[in-house]
């Protein structure tokens, strides 16, 4: 028998920890009961940090227990693990294979009345739990890949003969990790230095347009979703990627008047996006739950893509007249991380009725101070979405 526990960083971590917040968690608990701080404002905090302070302390004390009681076992006919709540145990007859998660090791099983088990990969020797299992059992997810890829290469929708289809299966994944990589690099490029600025947006604008493109000429063989247990190649990430960055790129340069106007053109663009991507495409059984909602994500991310195109494209290709205001600097900061971003606090002018922080470029930021009147270059948007820059 071989008995594994939550290892020992972790537990001596949990052991110094838990009691520390425990008790700190109780001192916010019993606060605004205190003589000399008990008024009215601790008790309507206390109505806020009570119940967190309530929760963060069964945590805490749940979290101990399992790291004293927590196990798995290996036995001689069967495995089981024992939580705070109950054990659940698996005859070696019983165990269908396994799969490896981010943080745990999930053992299935091939009764239908029995729960799977899931062991943390905190706890200690965790590779040799994953020996064990890898000499008695399957890995499921290899598994699942190597029927997935079988049934590719036997589905004469893919080609006439098993050559033709492994070579456009190769060919694809060729494609989508070329895709992939430049789904990356470009978005980095395009977040850090957009320089020249039009290549740069083009680049984003393009990638998503390309791999919907490449998905739907692949006839089946590629797919949107991104599953580590699949032999189809993916696509997701050269449309997540490129979208995400596209639409801070679009908030870092632009200030719009009001956003109202883009979700017309972003929804509509969204809904002829998914619908390209949908029709014809088996990937989608739409026969469970879990489908709709994956499809409810994916539309989310092209929703994300569509907004940043809409305003750049409003904003980067309006060739209307610029109308000339004013407006007074009441503050101006400096956001650093990742990406430096400037601000003014703009009081009231005429397209704004109240005090507003707007991003400016770095140049205007530097030569303008607290107090100095900017200069507002208003235009419609072609696609008559009102924005601003900012200049001295």
């Amino acid at each position: 028998m071989k008995e594994y526990k939550i290892g020992k960083g972790w537990a001596i971590l949990m052991y110094i920890c838990s009691p520390l917040f425990i008790i700190l968690f109780t001192w916010l608990l019993v606060l605004p009961f205190l003589p000399g701080v008990s008024d009215e404002n601790s008790f309507s905090f206390f109505y806020i940090l009570g119940p967190l302070s309530i929760g963060m302390i069964v945590l805490l004390i749940l979290g101990l227990i399992y790291t004293v009681k927590g196990k798995f076992v290996i036995d001689t006919d069967h495995i089981y693990i024992l939580n705070i709540f109950n054990r659940r145990t698996l005859l070696f007859s019983e165990i269908k294979g396994f799969r490896i998660g981010d943080k745990a090791i999930i053992i299935e099983s091939a009764v239908k009345d029995k729960k799977h088990i899931t062991i943390s990969t905190y706890y200690g020797e965790s590779d040799e739990i994953l020996d064990w299992l890898h000499t008695h059992y399957d890995d499921l997810d290899v598994v699942n890949i190597i029927a997935e890829e079988k049934k590719i290469l036997t589905d004469h929708e893919f080609g006439r003969n098993a050559q033709e289809r492994e070579h456009r299966l190769q060919q694809a994944r060729r494609s989508t990790t070329l895709l992939n990589s430049i789904a990356i690099g470009i978005p980095i490029w395009g977040f850090f230095w957009p320089i020249p600025y039009t290549i740069v947006i083009i680049s984003l604008i393009a990638i998503p347009v390309i791999s919907i493109l490449l998905l739907k000429i692949s006839g089946g063989i590629i797919h949107l979703q991104a599953k580590s247990n699949s032999a189809h190649p993916t696509i997701m990430y050269s449309i997540l990627i490129p979208g995400c960055v596209l639409l801070l790129r679009a908030l870092f340069d632009y200030n719009l008047i009001e956003y109202t106007n883009v979700c017309t053109p972003a929804i509509l663009t969204t809904m002829f996006t998914l619908f390209v991507v949908i029709i014809g495409n088996k990937e989608f059984a739409f026969e469970t739950a879990k489908d709709f909602f994956i499809i409810a994500g994916i539309a989310v991310f092209f929703f994300t893509y569509s907004t940043g195109v809409v305003i750049i494209l409003n904003c980067y290709y309006d060739q209307s007249k610029a109308q000339i205001f004013h407006a007074k600097i009441s503050k101006k900061r400096m956001d650093e991380g990742m990406h430096t971003s400037y601000y003014f606090e703009l009081l009231p002018w005429e397209k704004q009725t109240e005090a507003e922080e707007v991003i400016v470029s770095s140049d205007v930021y530097e030569q303008m101070n607290e107090g100095d009147i900017a200069t507002l270059y208003y235009r419609k948007g072609e696609f008559d979405i009102p924005w601003f820059e900012v200049g001295k």
